[in-house]
């Protein structure tokens, strides 16, 4: 944003060189989610006018050569070094996520999936009626640096958000970099209007606004168990009076803590849990499983005649009739 804004041209090479760096470094860690913000930095460069003069810039280059170097050239190593890996990236980040991959979604979700989970699972509801209204006063207020950050945050929102609703693969988390974005323009449209009013009964409406939302996360936060992660579909079936006492078998074949973390912390509860795979030798008629995952899922189908005991998303609680 301070590029498009500063009169030096100097500056505006290390701007553009920096945000090549960033941009890079942003894609080692993140991947392909690194890139979702492309789109929105484009429109604001049009927005701006600023397209035409960015392509004659000298560190325009150099940051798109940091980027070659860092990214292309580490997936390059990788992919020599560890035959296969371009292909995986493809298949699975960059071409396979605008695809539905089946064992990851069941059935296609619309296009608006992301948004019905924020209202429906208390994930944002109380804070969306506040977004549109935010980014409409942000656009109809007069220029300064504030309404420039809230216009760049706005492009970069709908890149986001815009790009996760395309792509067939839709997981709810996958909506994380939404919210902070989200908070930002909702925050500073806020400021904005406190400063550009002295009025007290407008300062009174946004404080009862705000009360609802504050107490939500106060009692989200403090005693409602929410969500269907793993901990909170243990501590639902240790709620049933009729499965406290059940020896779970938590299938699992990937290296991942929070499935060992959760497990620890209900046999510290004083229950009695392991971790085991699908073929343990273990597990036969009668024996209480619980899968967290759909692949998992589907493999326990395979090898076992069960019945359903609870299901929650993701997460399901079966008891073994008899192998198939």
């Amino acid at each position: 944003m301070a590029y498009t804004h500063t009169q030096s041209l100097k500056k505006a090479q290390l701007y553009l060189i920096l945000f090549g760096f960033a941009f890079s470094f942003g894609c080692l860690t993140k991947g392909i989610a690194g890139i979702t913000a492309i789109p929105g930095i484009l429109a604001w460069l049009i927005y701006n006018g600023k397209l035409k003069s960015t392509l004659y810039n000298k560190g325009f280059y150099i940051a798109l050569l940091s980027f070659l170097i860092l990214v292309i050239g580490y997936y390059c190593l990788r992919g020599h070094l560890t035959p296969g890996y371009i292909n995986a990236v493809l298949e699975n980040e960059i071409l396979g996520r605008l695809k539905r991959q089946d064992f990851l979604n069941q059935k296609s979700l619309p296009f608006y999936f992301y948004f019905e989970c924020m209202i429906t699972q208390d994930r944002f509801y109380t804070w969306i009626l506040i977004l549109p209204p935010s980014i409409f006063y942000i656009l109809t207020q007069k220029a300064s640096v504030t309404k420039n950050a809230g216009v760049f945050f706005t492009f970069i929102f709908f890149s986001v958000a815009i790009l996760l609703a395309i792509s067939r693969t839709k997981l709810e988390w996958y909506d994380a970099p939404l919210y902070p974005l989200m908070a930002i323009i909702i925050g500073l449209s806020v400021f904005m209007l406190i400063n550009d009013t002295n009025n007290k009964k407008v300062m009174v409406l946004f404080a009862y606004i705000f009360c609802f939302p504050f107490y939500k996360i106060i009692l989200n936060n403090d005693s409602v168990i929410k969500g269907t992660t793993l901990g909170n579909f243990i501590t639902e079936i240790r709620g049933n009076s009729k499965h406290k006492k059940d020896h779970i078998y938590i299938i699992n074949s990937d290296a991942n803590f929070t499935v060992n973390f959760y497990c620890k912390k209900d046999c510290v509860d004083g229950n009695s849990s392991e971790i085991i795979t699908q073929d343990s030798n273990l597990l036969g008629a009668g024996s209480y499983i619980l899968t967290e995952k759909y692949a998992r899922e589907v493999d326990v189908n395979n090898i076992f005649n069960l019945t359903l005991v609870h299901r929650n998303e993701q997460c399901a609680y079966y008891k073994i009739i008899g192998k198939k």
